[in-house]
Order: C-alpha cells, then structure tokens, then sequence
C-alpha cells in the first residue's frame, strides 16, 4: 500500500507542477515503468514478488528520451504489455473493478495482517520494533 500511495502522490505532484509549469517552456512528464529486471526483484522470497517476464532497463531510458523529444507526458512502459494496459484502462474507466481485482490477485498473507492486528491492540506504532 505505501508503494502505490507513494506513486499515486508523486503522480499528483507531477500533474500539479505541470499546471503550475504551463507556458514556461519547461516540461513535466510521468515515467510508469512495469516490472523492469532491476535489483527490486532479488527479493524471491517475499510472498507478492513479480515472477513474470521482466523488461531491460533501457526501455525506461528510451521511454524518458521519448518523453522529453515529444513533451509527452504520461508513458507506461512497456507499452504493450497485457496487463499495464488493461490496469491503466480500469483506473481510468472502472476504477472499482481494478481495486476489485487487485484485491483477489495480490492479497496481504493473513499472518501479516494478524501479526499488525495483534500489535495494534498492543499500542505498537508501525515502525516499533520494541517488545512488549
């Protein structure tokens, strides 16, 4: 959840520099890559780590070079890749429906969730890693 609510703030904040940016020659532009083959994904052994194709890192390179060339400003890459589409086509139309099957495809394992309630009823902030 902090991943997304860190990407969705940075997309807003983009829009929002944008705006405030019109006219002034200066361009803003959102790169949204997928699952790049990148070091984020040497974590194996976490339960929701991507185990699909993944993508070379220059096509986030070409895709800000496109973006700076044609002052575009929102990409997704791969471009092509079936499910980006797809969730990129459910945020915009049927946002419901894509936080329904985000929430079938990509759960939180019930340990974690019981081991967070359990800390709550204790008064653990998240973040306290004190006993007690």
């Amino acid at each position: 959840a902090m991943y997304a609510a860190s990407k969705a703030a940075m997309n807003a904040f983009s829009e929002g520099l944008w705006s405030d940016l019109a006219g002034s020659n200066i361009h803003v532009a959102i790169v949204n890559p997928g699952p790049i083959d990148t070091e984020i994904w040497l974590k194996e052994d976490e339960p929701n780590a991507y185990h699909g194709r993944k993508y070379p890192p220059e096509i986030v390179t070409d895709a800000i070079f496109e973006a700076i060339e044609r002052r575009r400003y929102e990409m997704t890459v791969p471009r092509r890749n079936p499910m980006l589409v797809t969730a990129r086509f459910l945020r915009l139309f049927l946002p419901n429906l894509l936080r329904f099957g985000l929430a079938k495809s990509d759960p939180v394992p019930a340990e974690v969730v019981e081991q967070a309630r359990a800390r709550a009823l204790r008064g653990k902030r998240l973040g306290d890693l004190s006993e007690g």
